[in-house]
């Protein structure tokens, strides 16, 4: 064909129908991209079968439905057994005897160990006796006839000096109800961080959704610059070798598409399953994540962080515990000094009958008391020590966490100008192909930067939202901000 006329009169119909395609597939989208701001509970996290589900509607599904959530849950109620257990100390005791030989007996008593180192029983009990003959100094019997003893009586015993007013059993349980709570904290940190590690899985989908979805738009763009190629070159308006180098450019393309693809399967199946959701159930990664302003507190409001903070909640108590068991120890090493009153009055004799005991025991050359105290002291200065330590990390860790957010902040504003002014650049290198001004390799260039662009803005979100995930876990944060108080509900998810 004569090139004069593939100039005069199929060219002009080839830059119509290519100008009627201002931006290609790489741009058919473009008001899609960019992300807003939005609540960080609010922030959109998964597609779950078509419905998006928000950050804090993932966290309850993670704590109804994720197996390791549940057991953790279990756990964190079962942390206090050793504290219920001793308790059992201050149980009431019931007890009841009968006998039925020559003598006819039954006994009842109520005893109970107050909080006061003392030990009340009280009680009743009943003797029917046979009649028999008794003898006397003079050696002549005597006729007993049957009777009916009824006695009633009183037993009080009092620690006076050791366990005086009970003090070392307050303290062991003081010791215990601490040490309970303690290990309930740390359960429930456990339990934000395998939350907090979803959310992680969650954005870690996002990313690899957008990887897939930029990997089709770029394969899409690509055949559609190599069937323009293709076109020019029929009419001599192209090289065939710009046609070589995009037909190689789709084989790889198709090839990237299905690694992320597949990439993407296997990340969606792994956080489906941790949701151990009932039922067939499909999981998407969202393309719409915001980039949700978020607002850091007082960095120097270190008091109230302290406070939220159960590792540093745990380290007070741990000084308090420490303190508790010098004092206990030290008490354990006094001598043992127990007073006892009873008290007894029967039927026949009417009057009654009291006695008093007193009992002491002093042990000499014990060494385990005293190896407790020595070593309660030592774990006391190990605590405070711990507790200093424990401030120091604290604010390194919420300052640090705080300043991620600000950094992950800025270069999200930075990615997103970016993004903007590639895909104007990319815009505008397209007309100019169209028009037979620009070869296929710049072009190319220019489409791989508007997919680094544009996954370089979804990254920086993830981060933002990563950062912002961080510092709520670095102030304890991430069930309150969302509206859900963890203590009450692992006490209304586990039913005993």
């Amino acid at each position: 064909m004569n090139k004069r006329i593939v100039r005069k009169f199929i060219m002009p119909v080839i830059l119509v129908v290519l100008l009627m395609t201002p931006g290609g597939v790489l741009l058919a989208d473009e008001q899609e991209n960019g992300y807003g701001n939005a609540d960080a509970g609010e922030t959109e996290a998964i597609i779950l079968n078509g419905r998006p589900l928000k950050v804090k509607e993932v966290i309850r599904i993670i704590l109804d439905n994720d197996v390791d959530a549940s057991a953790l849950m279990y756990e964190a109620v079962m942390s206090d057994s050793s504290y219920r257990k001793l308790q059992n100390k201050y149980k009431l005791d019931i007890n009841a005897y009968g006998s039925y030989y020559d003598t006819q007996s039954e006994k009842f008593s109520v005893a109970k160990d107050l909080g006061t180192g003392t030990n009340v029983e009280v009680g009743a009990m009943n003797g029917n006796y046979a009649s028999q003959f008794l003898a006397s100094g003079t050696g002549l019997l005597s006729y007993q006839p049957p009777n009916n003893k009824f006695y009633g009586f009183l037993t009080v015993r009092q620690d006076l000096l050791k366990n005086v007013f009970g003090i070392n059993d307050r303290e062991q349980m003081e010791i215990l109800k601490t040490s309970a709570e303690s290990d309930r904290a740390v359960i429930i940190d456990r339990i934000t961080e395998l939350t907090a590690s979803a959310i992680y899985e969650c954005w870690d989908l996002a990313m690899k959704a957008a990887s897939m979805k930029n990997a089709k738009e770029q394969l899409d763009s690509i055949k559609q610059v190599r069937d323009i190629i293709a076109t020019n070159l029929e009419y001599g308006l192209a090289e065939s070798y710009d046609l070589n180098q995009y037909n190689a450019a789709v084989l790889l393309a198709e090839s990237s598409f299905n690694t992320v693809k597949k990439e993407y399967d296997k990340a969606a199946k792994g956080l489906l399953r941790e949701m151990n959701l009932k039922g067939e159930n499909n999981i998407e990664g969202s393309v719409s994540i915001s980039a949700a302003e978020y607002k850091i507190g007082d960095k120097t409001a270190l008091d109230k962080i302290y406070d939220k903070r159960n590792d540093y909640r745990n380290a007070v108590a741990a000084v308090e515990v420490a303190k508790k068991k010098v004092n206990m120890y030290g008490n354990s090493g006094l001598p043992s000094l127990t007073a006892s009153y009873m008290a007894e009055t029967d039927s026949i004799n009417n009057g009654p009958e009291w006695g008093a005991e007193i009992s002491f025991n002093l042990p000499i050359g014990e060494t385990d008391n005293s190896t407790d105290l020595r070593n309660s002291r030592l774990e006391l200065k190990e605590a405070r020590d711990k507790l200093e330590l424990k401030k120091i990390e604290i604010r390194d860790d919420v300052e640090n966490a705080a300043d991620s957010i600000e950094t992950t902040d800025y270069a999200l504003k930075k990615t997103k100008e970016a993004r903007l002014q590639t895909e104007l650049y990319y815009k505008r290198m397209f007309v100019r192909f169209k028009q037979g001004k620009l070869n296929a390799a710049v072009l190319k260039t220019g489409m791989d930067n508007l997919i680094s662009a544009r996954q370089q803005e979804l990254s920086a979100c993830v981060d933002y939202n990563m950062a912002i995930l961080k510092y709520q876990v670095s102030i304890n944060d991430v069930f309150e901000s969302n509206g859900i108080d963890i203590n009450e509900y692992v006490n209304k998810s586990v039913k005993e």
